[in-house]
């Protein structure tokens, strides 16, 4: 039989099936993938949300890798500065009342207001320091045992030693306005700077002032702590620090931070005899002019009770005065006036007196007729002594200083010094702001050296210099001068090794001098290249340190010049 007739339905029912299924497919795509019909209130689509929660995470993580540490808080001392002050240093070196430093350093180190690119950029270089001033002397000091930072000025501990020594404190201004320029510049993010650099280390370097072409020696400065361990941070391949890391890195720097001015300014120890051992009065070394007159009304004289004192905040019974700028430029202005004339105790200082006065002319604030009054100061010292005070005087709390004490040189000697710091690399860790990347991994940054200080001599009642080395009789010929009377008197020894340098002996019209130096020969060095025969092997009896005296250079000293032209036997 013939086939029934179909009709298109079902001819057709397949390829209907197969279309309708290619729309819903189509559809789907179109609805899930392009655009899904699971938004947020605000018409967002899940691929939005996933790309903004990544955006989110990566701005989070560089947020914490750029983390600001919370301001260090100054541990609370208990000081009495009175009791520092009233039977030490000051007393017995019979000098007004100076103070060390009393006050924490509250500037910041540098205003980075105004912002700057967040892209990578280069490390900024660390301004040097300014030319160091230099007070010397020599004394018998009450040396502690250093201990950890954290218990420097607590009670206990062993008993202070006592010792001789010859030394210095230098101090430099670190200006810290131009430094915020350069970080400016080299383009380091808003605010990376509102808490002060932490230093790690005071580094001073001294030659002697007779021979220029010397190299430079590294000093062992005094410290009345442990040496600081920076800890050991594993930098990953990256750049970049582990969470415990971070962590670890951000309490060492908040102990830098509680303890910046027993590093940065460490505090000479308190001399029990002999000369002040002493910084020069640089601004904010010296104290907050704030507390001046307070202690000259209570009467602190001065004091030490032989242990060495955390910086903390002054005693007296008065109330505080507030540090006016009429009461601070006071304060410069009498201090240069020291400088430029000088005392016995302290000599002429034209460099020191040069930063006083721009300490002065740079307080803001103060009546014309006072500010006209260091500005005649400052001509006057260009003009008679041929030093120039900063051209643009700068504020004085903007000068931030750094010092450092050699307790390790020769009396007699003359020097000159030069002075560096070191601090925490602040972008450690952080490879990512770097356009060097193996930037990140240097733990810490030093700045360059400073210029040299102006020559400093080591003061002292005897002096002895070598006047010619015989190295085949092994003897050498000395000069040695001692003060009587207060003029200087000579006598000449021939020593071999193991003699002592110095004497009594008869001189005329003066009856018998002691010329003991306190220093014995330990051995005669032949140089064929010395023309003076060699050099001479000195022992300090006193506390066993070894010197090297050279007849070339003793003879070029300034001081030798002076003392043998006026000094002779009388």
């Amino acid at each position: 039989m013939p086939r029934a007739r179909s009709n298109f339905f079902e001819l057709h029912v397949e390829k209907l099936v197969l279309g309708v299924a290619a729309l819903v497919l189509v559809g789907a795509v179109a609805m899930f993938l392009v655009s899904s019909p699971f938004k947020t209130a605000d018409g967002k689509s899940p691929n939005e949300i996933c790309d903004e929660a990544a955006s989110a995470a990566e701005k989070a993580r560089l947020a914490v890798l750029k983390r600001q540490l919370p301001p260090a808080q100054a541990q609370k001392i208990d000081t009495d500065i009175a009791k520092i002050v009233n039977d030490g240093l000051i007393a017995l070196a019979k000098i007004q009342p100076s103070f060390g430093p009393v006050v924490k350093w509250s500037p910041t180190l540098v205003d980075m207001s105004g912002g700057a690119s967040e892209a990578q950029h280069e490390l900024a270089k660390l301004l040097p320091p300014e030319k160091p001033v230099v007070r010397a002397g020599r004394a018998t000091l009450s040396i502690p045992e250093p201990r950890g930072i954290d218990a420097v000025g607590s009670s206990g501990g062993p008993e202070p030693q006592t010792m001789t020594r010859a030394g210095a404190g230098a101090a430099a201004q670190l200006d810290l306005l131009e430094q915020g320029h350069i970080f400016r510049a080299a383009g380091y993010p808003a605010g990376k700077f509102d808490a002060p650099l932490a230093i790690v280390s005071v580094q001073l370097q001294r030659r002697v002032a007779a021979d220029s072409n010397a190299p430079w020696e590294d000093v062992e400065t005094f410290k009345p702590f442990q040496p600081i361990a920076i800890p050991e941070i594993a930098v990953s391949a990256s750049g970049r620090l582990s969470a415990d890391q971070g962590e670890l890195l951000r309490k060492f720097r908040e102990m830098l931070g509680v303890n910046g001015d027993l590093i940065a300014r460490t505090p000479p120890p308190a001399a029990t005899s002999g000369g002040p051992a002493e910084y020069p009065p640089v601004p904010w070394i010296d104290g907050d002019p704030r507390y001046e007159e307070e202690n000259a009304r209570a009467g602190t004289g001065g004091a030490s009770s032989g242990e060495l004192k955390r910086p903390g905040a002054p005693g007296g019974s008065a109330a505080r005065v507030e540090p006016t700028p009429e009461r601070r430029f006071n304060k410069w202005m009498r201090a240069a006036d020291v400088a430029m004339k000088g005392t016995r105790d302290k000599p002429v200082d034209f460099d020191l007196a040069a930063i006083l006065l721009e300490a002065a002319l740079g307080e803001e604030g103060v009546p014309p007729a006072m500010h006209d009054k260091a500005v005649a100061r400052a001509k006057e010292l260009e003009a008679k002594h041929k030093k120039k005070v900063h051209d643009k005087p700068r504020r004085p709390e903007k000068m931030m200083p750094i010092a450092a004490v050699d307790l390790d040189a020769t009396a007699g000697q003359s020097y000159v010094y030069r002075i560096r710091y070191e601090v925490v690399n602040p972008f450690y860790g952080e490879a990512s702001e770097l356009k060097n990347p193996g930037d990140a991994r240097m733990a810490t940054l030093l700045s360059d050296w400073s210029p040299p200080s102006e020559p400093v001599e080591i003061r002292t009642d005897t002096y002895y210099f070598v006047k010619t080395v015989n190295p085949k009789n092994k003897t050498a010929d000395v000069e040695v001068f001692k003060l009587r009377s207060g003029k200087f008197v000579q006598g000449k020894f021939t020593v071999g090794v193991g003699d002592p340098i110095g004497k009594k002996q008869r001189i005329p019209k003066a009856g018998d001098i002691d010329f003991g130096t306190g220093v014995l020969v330990v051995d005669i060095v032949s140089d064929a290249k010395n023309a003076d025969g060699g050099t001479l092997v000195c022992v300090d009896t006193a506390d066993g340190r070894l010197s090297i005296r050279d007849p070339v250079l003793d003879k070029k000293n300034p001081k030798y010049a002076q003392l043998s032209g006026n000094g002779r036997n009388r």
